[in-house]
């Protein structure tokens, strides 16, 4: 079958038809036949489920907490690489500085 072909799909050119759609007509038939209100626990129930499941609250659950120990994880091990490690934890120096620091110290006597 064609995806393409069927009537049930969501998308917005099925969403156009909904006047002449033969399911939507005895919908409307019988919602005027037995009107339904809804009760006020229903409707403070709902109400509740929104603001529990409302995206500011899942973002907060989801990211801020994660997010602050990534940030400190990342800016710990950013510490540790830069920093160059020696068994004495004193300043490494490249070669040609160590050469010149060893000929300032022979001649300096």
């Amino acid at each position: 079958m064609n995806r393409h072909s069927n009537q049930d799909d969501e998308s917005p050119e099925g969403l156009e038809n909904l006047d002449t759609d033969p399911v939507w007509d005895l919908l409307k038939k019988d919602a005027s036949a037995h009107p339904v209100s809804p009760s006020p626990w229903f409707a403070a129930r709902t109400a509740a489920l929104v603001r529990e499941q409302s995206p500011a609250a899942g973002f907060l659950r989801r990211w801020m907490i994660p997010i602050p120990f990534a940030a400190l994880a990342a800016v710990v091990l950013a510490v540790h690489f830069a920093a160059p490690v020696t068994k004495q934890g004193g300043f490494v120096s490249s070669d040609e500085e160590f050469e010149q620091h060893m000929e300032l110290l022979a001649y300096s006597e």
